[in-house]
């Protein structure tokens, strides 16, 4: 046999055995070698040696006097987790305790408190913080961060992983990886169950050096052969075969075996194909970060993770955004939700949310309508004095009204989701959304004309048909004629709870106008934010498409928003603050008569209309009607079981949000907390918390929707409930 011959040979066996090797093994691991020496079971069985049994929570807790025990976690390769409160402290963190018969090796304890003090030192915003390290009763421990999260196996297997959001996810990876690697630490056992991924979508790395100071024994999972650790499908080739040599470029390595997974659900065994050739959705440019992170000679990999995460940033600051969904798979979505209007809810929280921030809404509704009146008033005086006619001239006011009105809608709605609004907010349709906004005003304006130049009624109908044109276009990023439809088709499934809704509108401005010109200014935005409400009531639940978020990851498999973190307002902003209050105070000294019967009337208005709400719902009190309200109860039970068994997250969260708010109308109290906990986006999650405690304020269960209030997370949100519940 010639040299060549024998080389390639050799090259087909594995190299401690020498045994056959088939295709499809990564780094020629040999099955039946590593379960000789304890690491896998050709049977998938444990290995003879007992597993952990980690100690139950009530005999843990007595060995840590110091921390409250709430849960146990899990186990794993590296030992059992309890999740625990350290009161000293008042938060919440991860105990960990590694398996007893670690602590039996020679030189365990010096190893031991080498690396443990060595990862303490490790403070990053991706690596899960090590706060405490020592022994009790034989145990070795580390008290760490509590991550609120999932990891990433457990994402992949709820299929809640795409490329898009691998290239969120990597990027993170590596700024953890590279500040080890300059601590001079090395993970070694990097793979989708150490990588976590909190409910903000914060990627944290966990097990930092705790296989180095375990040694690989364990777990099943895990492996030491001849001084290899790891775990075999995500080892580097040299942690098998020269694991004396191994540095910081294993990691990189098993990095790219975590990504190569996370872009196409498979692990590169063998001879495996580039991601972009197993997924169309995968970028081809990043078929060669993930092989070169791949190569089995080190030399040939990425020097440093660094390298890694430039390549990555580089093709995700070009990747397209994803098409935004047309207007009837929005409608299909919407209408399957069955939301339904409340007027009394909509007029009730459009007032409360201008008396909680008075002056600048009342501020930036006139400076809108003020600028709007300008335009129109010059353009008349110009077709006056050009000779042409007052149409003609009043192009100016017609150019700006959807620009004008279509921001004035985003800053409600900003106003009403707690995001952060500015004065730039207002005039955003002059930036986003020109041309569409334009053609949804002009449009809207000359079919609704000829409507009821015809017939009146399709006037009418039309006007009504088509209120939420313009915050479609400009919240949702729908072209002019599919938010058109849009509005018209879910509008036209309530008629005649939209036109009466209309109606009560239309007179509260009359209202403002009869009392004072200046009572006008008052209660505009009053009937603006309330039509906004009932916008965001039907609207909300749909992700946003114009600027869309990626999509992050919580608790249960469960989906979230990762936050993008919001550059802080431009220092322009401070002019505001000083304009805002200027604005209000002359309003208030000119006519402060006409703000208080302004106030006064909508005040009076919504205890009218609050009355018959309250009457309806206590007819409708499961307590008072008997078996009617047990059979309320059972269909809203049903309906739980039934939407938390839907694999689509999007369509979960809609379905939960439904009963939460049905319960809450039917003062099921124990059935809203359960279908709010099984809501996972977290905008999803506190708009149906806050329509939740309203309606079971409305039903006299304050105390019960005080509870609720206080578990809501959007602080702005939390503390708008509370303080609609203190009045």
């Amino acid at each position: 046999m010639s040299e060549t011959e024998a080389s390639q040979s050799m090259e087909n066996k594995y190299p401690n055995c020498g045994g056959p090797l088939p295709s499809g093994v990564l780094a020629k691991l040999c099955p039946a070698c590593l379960f000789k020496q304890g690491a896998v079971s050709d049977t998938g069985t444990q290995p003879e040696a007992a597993p952990f049994q980690p100690p139950g929570v009530e005999e843990v807790a007595r060995l840590f006097p110091q921390l409250e025990l709430l849960a146990f976690i899990g186990k794993g390769g590296m030992g059992a987790v309890y999740k625990a409160r350290q009161p000293a402290l008042d938060r919440i963190v991860a105990l960990k305790i590694l398996p007893p018969q670690a602590a039996g090796g020679p030189g365990f304890v010096e190893r031991f408190n080498r690396e443990a003090r060595a990862l303490a030192k490790l403070t990053h915003p991706n690596i899960v913080a090590v706060h405490e390290f020592g022994q009790v009763n034989g145990l070795p421990f580390f008290i760490m961060e509590f991550v609120d999260g999932l990891n990433l196996r457990q994402l992949e297997q709820a299929g809640q992983l795409s490329p898009r959001q691998a290239l969120q996810i990597v990027p993170q990876i590596c700024e953890a990886l590279q500040f080890a690697h300059d601590e001079g630490i090395v993970h070694r056992d990097i793979k989708p169950e150490n990588i976590l991924v909190d409910k903000k979508g914060r990627v944290k790395i966990a097990d930092f050096g705790i296989a180095k100071i375990l040694g690989g024994r364990p777990d099943v999972a895990s492996t030491e052969t001849k001084g290899a650790i790891g775990t075999p499908h995500y080892m580097a080739p040299e942690q098998m075969e020269k694991p004396a040599t191994v540095d910081h470029r294993a990691d990189i390595f098993s990095l790219g075996v975590v990504f190569y997974e996370m872009l196409t659900g498979e692990l590169p065994l063998g001879r495996f194909a580039p991601p972009s050739s197993r997924k169309v959705e995968v970028d081809v440019r990043l078929d060669d970060v993930v092989l070169r992170a791949l190569e089995k000679d080190p030399e040939r990999r990425y020097q440093h993770v660094s390298q890694v995460k430039t390549a990555v940033d580089t093709i995700a600051s070009t990747v397209p955004p994803p098409p935004p969904p047309s207007g009837e798979a929005l409608a299909r979505e919407i209408l399957a939700h069955g939301s339904d209007l409340d007027i009394v809810s909509c007029l009730r929280r459009g007032w409360a949310l201008v008396r909680g921030d008075f002056w600048p809404i009342i501020g930036i509704s006139a400076l809108i309508s003020m600028l709007w009146a300008v335009a129109n008033s010059s353009g008349a005086i110009f077709s006056a004095g050009n000779g042409t006619t007052t149409a003609g001239g009043s192009l100016l006011g017609l150019l700006l009204s959807g620009p004008l009105m279509g921001g004035l809608s985003l800053f409600f709605l900003k106003k009403i989701r707690g995001e952060t609004t500015t004065v730039e907010t207002a005039f955003s349709g002059f930036s986003n959304r020109f041309l569409q906004l334009f053609l949804a005003s002009f449009v809207s304006l000359v079919l609704v004309g000829l409507g009821f130049i015809c017939l009146i009624l399709p006037g009418i109908y039309l006007s009504v048909a088509w209120i939420f044109t313009l915050p479609l276009v400009i919240d949702k990023g729908l072209d002019f004629w599919s938010a058109m439809e849009l509005s018209r088709k879910i509008v036209s499934k309530h008629w005649w709870k939209f036109f009466g809704f209309v109606i009560i509108l239309l007179l509260l401005k009359m209202a403002g106008i009869v009392v004072f010109i200046i009572g006008f200014f008052i209660v505009a935005p009053i009937a603006k934010a309330s039509l906004m409400y009932a916008y965001q009531d039907f609207f909300g639940a749909v992700a946003r498409t114009a600027n869309p978020a990626p999509a992050g990851f919580g608790p249960s498999g469960t989906e979230v928003r990762l936050v993008v973190p919001v550059k802080p307002p431009p220092s322009g902003s401070s002019v505001w603050k000083w304009l805002a209050p200027v604005i209000g105070c002359a309003a208030l000294l000119l006519l402060s008569a006409a703000i208080i019967i302004s106030i006064v009337v909508a005040k009076h208005l919504g205890r009218e209309t609050a009355a018959p709400q309250a009457e309806a719902s206590a007819i409708q009190d499961p307590a008072v009607s008997g078996e009617t309200g047990a059979t309320s109860r059972e269909t809203l039970t049903e309906r739980l079981e039934a939407a938390s068994v839907i694999t689509d997250a999007t369509a979960r969260n809609r379905s939960s949000a439904a009963v939460s708010i049905d319960a809450a109308k039917a003062g099921e109290v124990d059935l809203v907390k359960d279908s709010l906990r099984q809501i996972s986006n977290l905008t999803d999650r506190v708009q149906a918390a806050h329509e939740a405690v309203r309606l079971l304020a409305k039903r006299g269960l304050r105390k019960q929707a005080i509870e609720i209030a206080k578990t809501i997370e959007d602080v702005n949100i939390r503390n708008q409930a509370l303080s609609e519940l203190a009045q």
